[in-house]
């Protein structure tokens, strides 16, 4: 807690100069996919999903995701279609973050509010933690300690391996993909963050449907 809390103030104080360290383009939504950038998700949050959809499995906006497997903040293995699973869950945001990204020291702070407020319709929150503060491969220990700071009540996991890696460029850390979760498909992929989380949570309500 000591060690994330002390890093966390001076990258606040670089990131009023700088922005994101790692060189994040807020809400960018990269190249344009031709595909409808807020389709309809599953209206009913009380409908079984089924069997968590198979392959082909792509890596771009409309395609099917895979079933990651990452480590959890306890220790234990957790996936998307675990995930997906949890009766009520419609709409799934992965949320890559790292220890030394600046910019993700506000949107940590601002998802507990925004998932709290929106969870009853739909929403959970995976939060991907790949690398602490010195760039080294996160472990459980370090996504328990990252979701103690910043008090998540929703599943941490830690990324070792940078699974995560093929959807976005790290460089441009937070990274948000939306997924709907009645049939695996990618909504979007953004990168970087806006303060105060407007367009985020205003793209979140946009595929609830409220």
């Amino acid at each position: 807690m000591r060690r994330i809390g002390s890093t966390i103030a001076l990258l606040v104080v670089v990131s009023l100069f700088w922005g994101c360290d790692s060189g994040g383009k807020e809400h960018d939504t990269g190249t344009d996919t031709g595909v409808d950038a807020m389709p309809d998700i599953a209206s009913d949050p009380t409908a079984e999903q089924g069997e968590c959809p198979g392959p082909p499995y792509g890596t771009l906006v409309g395609d099917t995701i895979a079933d990651h497997e990452f480590v959890s903040y306890d220790g234990s293995s957790l996936s998307l279609c675990d995930i997906r699973d949890v009766p009520g869950n419609r709409l799934l945001l992965v949320y890559g973050t790292a220890g030394w990204c600046t910019q993700c020291t506000y949107e940590s702070g601002d998802l507990p509010t925004i998932r709290a407020d929106l969870h009853d319709d739909g929403l959970e929150v995976l939060a991907v933690v790949f690398e602490d503060e010195s760039s080294s491969p996160a472990d459980a220990d370090y996504a328990s300690e990252y979701r103690g700071y910043y008090g998540f009540t929703f599943p941490t996991v830690a990324d070792p391996s940078f699974l995560i890696g093929a959807y976005f460029d790290k460089s441009s850390t937070p990274l948000n993909m939306f997924i709907d979760l009645s049939t695996m498909t990618i909504l979007d992929i953004q990168t970087g963050y806006g303060i105060g989380g407007g367009p985020l949570r205003s793209d979140i309500e946009g595929y609830l449907g409220l």
